[in-house]
């Protein structure tokens, strides 16, 4: 074969290489959103939102629940579902349209729940970070005094190892609530920070918000760790983690 017929042939593969993989199935991407609405002494409330990614280029789904979570170990108390859309396009069309389709769910009584368990409502958030200032580093949370002082010394908070354990539960999604074939029996679960085959350090993985949320009523802070690299094919959440303001 002449040179020029192996360029030829070599060319030809590439570009069916290339239109292969522009086709091929994407991967399955999970992403968990929280944002805390109260408070008791041994727990928290928030609206969770998931975003579903299906390995299909033409179907996603979002879901809305109501979550309470432990502050002693970050784990799901109770969870109600608020509203669950599939959003789908039909690939055959040659202008792209989506429809959306809302699945039903029970009723969710979220102020009563809050009601019931005297939930304190949150403060209004402020770029003031108050007595204490927050860092996320490989050793883990660190606090100090907020000053502009660099003299000063971080403590240690919160260790790697603890939040890593911690996160193992709060970012956990049963497989029955994944509406696409995982391989799993539906009464597993799986988490999306936290587990032992994560690729980055926990420091490199995800981003603090140095601003630490309160409730009007009680002692604990709520720091949010949003770990998500912000592609669809991958998993990734934003979540808190509870700190005593008063050790």
């Amino acid at each position: 074969m002449s040179a020029l017929c192996k360029r030829i042939v070599i060319t030809v593969q590439l570009i069916l290489a290339s239109a292969l993989t522009a086709h091929a199935t994407p991967s399955p991407g999970i992403v968990i959103s929280d944002h805390i609405i109260g408070t008791t002494p041994t727990s928290f409330f928030v609206i969770r939102t998931t975003t579903l990614h299906a390995p299909s280029y033409y179907q996603h789904y979002k879901r809305f629940d109501f979550v309470e979570l432990s502050i002693q170990d970050g784990s799901i108390l109770q969870k109600c579902a608020l509203r669950e859309t599939e959003y789908a396009s039909d690939a055959g069309v040659d202008r792209e349209t989506w429809t959306q389709t809302e699945k039903r769910k029970p009723s969710c009584q979220v102020f009563e729940v809050l009601s019931k368990s005297s939930a304190g409502y949150m403060t209004p958030r402020s770029t003031d970070t108050g007595k204490a200032a927050f860092r996320l580093n490989a050793g883990g949370l660190e606090a100090r005094r907020d000053t502009s002082d660099d003299s000063v010394e971080w403590t240690s908070t919160m260790p790697t190892r603890l939040i890593k354990a911690r996160a193992l539960k709060t970012t956990s999604i049963a497989a029955s609530d994944i509406p696409w074939q995982t391989g799993l029996d539906s009464s597993e679960t799986l988490s999306l920070v936290g587990t032992a085959d994560d690729i980055q350090p926990l420091h490199e993985m995800c981003e603090l918000d140095p601003v630490p949320v309160t409730s009007r009523e009680h002692e604990w802070m709520f720091l949010r760790l949003s770990c998500w690299t912000g592609d669809t094919d991958a998993d990734g959440a934003n979540f808190y983690v509870a700190i005593n303001s008063k050790p």
